[in-house]
């Protein structure tokens, strides 16, 4: 059944809820007297008076309290009045990939992205590296993110035609398993042992390609078809598997801020070489 994520924005209650590090009060007590607190609720408030709906949240995960309050933070804005690429991509809207702490450990981030709108899923896959917005701690926050989302919006309508080139390009088998055996590698990171090469993953590439919904079936011969399936896998796990002990597990979401944009990031970097490669 399809499930219309559109309606299912997070309010400002909801987001204080799922990530508090977002509303902190003051820095963390192991930053230095250099580091200036700027929240982040302010351009969280900003950027939903602006168009943009939060659609998911998240914080990285802390053993203590006052970690807890001011670890890592992830938002995904969704301005469901831009739509990207063409009618072959589906409902795919503008996004962008908020992140920060109150810790020390990260500026203010905005990252390009697109969201795709699917059944009980919104998804998301991370734009170009070079469209990123970065806030150091000490500056003005907001008055930066107010000059430069003018910038940010404009850049949409490359992301755009990025994507309706992926919906158009169409993958053989060979290919679509060599996108999965990449995507293998950056979720579950080789190890180096003596020269020899050994994978870490629980999961062999083909279980990346299993589709979740009917409506897939349709674009899984396509790039962007293919880069959907692989994201979604990776990023929702569920997949049963063989850990290195040679025990039975299922493999678990990502639930890491880290993880989650270097992966996303990675995926739609394969895929736009593939692109690039297609066209030459």
């Amino acid at each position: 059944m399809f499930v219309n994520q559109l309606n299912n924005a997070l309010s400002i209650d909801t987001l204080r809820n799922k990530i508090p590090s977002a509303f902190a009060e003051d820095a963390s007590a192991k930053v230095s007297n250099r580091y200036q607190y700027l929240p982040s609720y302010p351009l969280i408030e900003y950027m939903m008076a602006n168009g943009f709906k939060a659609f998911d949240a998240y914080q990285s995960r802390s053993r203590t309290a006052e970690g807890r309050e001011h670890v890592k933070h992830l938002v995904r804005f969704v301005n469901t009045d831009i739509k990207v690429g063409g009618s072959k991509v589906g409902d795919t809207f503008a996004s962008s990939t908020f992140t920060n702490s109150h810790d020390g450990t990260s500026s203010f981030t905005f990252q390009d992205s697109v969201w795709r709108q699917a059944c009980g899923n919104g998804l998301m896959v991370v734009s170009s590296l070079e469209d990123i917005l970065r806030i150091r701690h000490y500056v003005s926050a907001l008055e930066k993110l107010k000059e430069q989302l003018p910038a940010v919006l404009a850049r949409f309508d490359k992301n755009s035609k990025i994507v309706e080139d992926f919906s158009i390009i169409k993958l053989n088998e060979e290919e679509q398993n060599a996108f999965a055996a990449m995507a293998i590698d950056l979720r579950w990171q080789p190890e180096n042992s003596e020269g020899v090469i050994i994978s870490t993953a629980p999961i062999h590439a083909e279980k990346l390609l299993v589709t979740r919904r009917t409506e897939d079936n349709e674009i899984k011969d396509t790039l962007w078809g293919s880069l959907n399936i692989i994201q979604e896998n990776i990023m929702q796990g569920g997949q049963r598997g063989i850990s290195s002990g040679n025990t039975r597990l299922t493999v678990r979401p990502v639930k890491s801020v880290d993880t989650d944009l270097r992966v996303n990031k990675a995926l739609w970097s394969i895929a736009d070489g593939i692109r690039m490669a297609k066209a030459s």
